[in-house]
């Protein structure tokens, strides 16, 4: 699909002009007849500045969105109206999948779709979260508003996924090069240096013939091996896709040894915040328990969730649902709890998240103090457990002479 410039003439002869993605010229003089406009000229395509075909060009992350709904905030509270501000960012993306997806916004607010109605039709890219928002933010009035708190949102998610990945990263190359090495140590360094003392006839200690037979196998099987880890691999993929598979990789990472009490405070963090924005921006409650399971990342919280909406459709405390389903620690339960009495609940489930981010850090910061010098121990008793296999030999061999 290309992007096609036109100009068209209405029902009272007026001239109007504007852009369409679309397939050909015959496509776009379709589209405008539809919309009651006469076609006058419809300009070459124009080829997005992502020009690679779909199959290698990536979908839009949150920092695509994050910089489309600032710049749409700040178009519209300047005074554009949606479809001048969409004009305005259709070329500012460098991802060919979301520029045609905001010009086909473009074309279905032209043809009298709501923006939130349009961003519906792509909820792979606007989650229901988003189109929840916008949807509050036309019934309002105060949808640039609304533009500014939804990239808040997107812009602390970024920032707290930036620090996590920051965190992990040094422990994730360690331990890949740690692997790397030992694997390299087994299969190539230890047969050269242990086919010497074969080659001598001299009974070799336990450690050394543990080693040979180690390195024999992998040499002999690596292509099985692969293929195995490989079937492995899969077979996990296509079991955690069902709901029992979630589940259990769910359940298993909230009870892991320090590593849980991270993966929970992250989905809570995500909870309390979007919970907090969608209350902000107008949402209706119930609506606001089903748009923020589906963003926790963890089924059974989801899970919790969707119970508390049942109990609060029939009459419930938020603060009591929460703290029967034992998965919300008592902080965010009487903080919920202070919320409801002073009427500020929107902006202490801000703050619930603000603080289970500062939490998050700190926990990341632990667990990687922990991880490096429980790597650095692994990686020196593998190394040692090598060395002593390779000297012990030498030993024997110094006393035969």
């Amino acid at each position: 699909m290309a992007i096609y410039k036109y100009e068209a003439m209405d029902k009272s002869g007026n001239t109007v002009s504007g852009s369409m993605d679309s397939t050909s010229r015959d496509a776009v003089k379709v589209e405008l007849e539809k919309l009651n406009f006469y076609p006058v000229d419809i300009s070459s395509p124009q080829l997005h500045k992502d020009s690679k075909p779909a199959a290698f060009t990536k979908r839009p992350g949150i920092s695509d969105i994050a910089l489309f709904t600032r710049q749409m905030g700040t178009l519209m509270d300047a005074g554009l109206t949606v479809i001048e501000s969409l004009e305005t960012v259709i070329g500012q993306s460098q991802n060919s999948i979301f520029t045609s997806t905001i010009s086909d916004l473009k074309g279905r607010i032209n043809r009298g779709e709501s923006l939130s109605t349009a961003m519906e039709s792509h909820n792979s890219i606007f989650p229901a979260m988003y189109t929840s928002m916008i949807l509050a933010g036309e019934q309002s009035g105060k949808l640039p508003t609304i533009m500014g708190k939804i990239a808040d949102y997107y812009d602390k998610a970024i920032k707290l996924r930036n620090k996590i990945i920051v965190s992990l990263a040094y422990p994730f190359v360690m331990t890949i090069t740690g692997c790397v090495i030992l694997i390299f140590l087994i299969t190539f360094i230890a047969p050269t240096l242990t086919e010497v003392f074969v080659n001598n006839g001299q009974n070799l200690p336990l450690p050394t013939v543990i080693l040979m037979s180690t390195s024999a196998f992998f040499q002999k099987y690596w292509f099985f091996l692969g293929i195995i880890a490989f079937g492995f691999i899969m077979a996990l993929r296509q079991w955690l896709k069902t709901e029992n598979g979630r589940k259990t990789l769910d359940l298993f990472i909230l009870r892991a040894p320090v590593f849980g009490k991270v993966a929970l405070n992250i989905a809570l963090a995500r909870f309390t915040r979007t919970f907090g924005v969608l209350l902000e921006s107008g949402v209706e409650v119930l609506s606001t328990f089903e748009i923020t399971s589906r963003v926790t990342g963890n089924s059974l919280l989801a899970a919790a969730l969707l119970k508390v909406k049942e109990k609060v459709a029939h009459g419930e405390d938020i603060s009591s649902s929460l703290a029967e389903s034992k998965l919300f620690p008592p902080m965010v339960v009487d903080m919920v709890r202070a919320g409801q009495k002073s009427g500020r609940l929107p902006e202490l489930m801000m703050k619930i998240a603000e603080d289970l981010d500062e939490e998050v850090e700190t926990q990341m910061a632990l667990m990687t103090s922990l991880i490096e010098p429980f790597m650095i121990l692994i990686m020196g008793v593998v190394v040692g457990f090598i060395v002593l296999a390779v000297v012990l030999p030498i030993f024997e061999m110094n006393q035969m002479y």
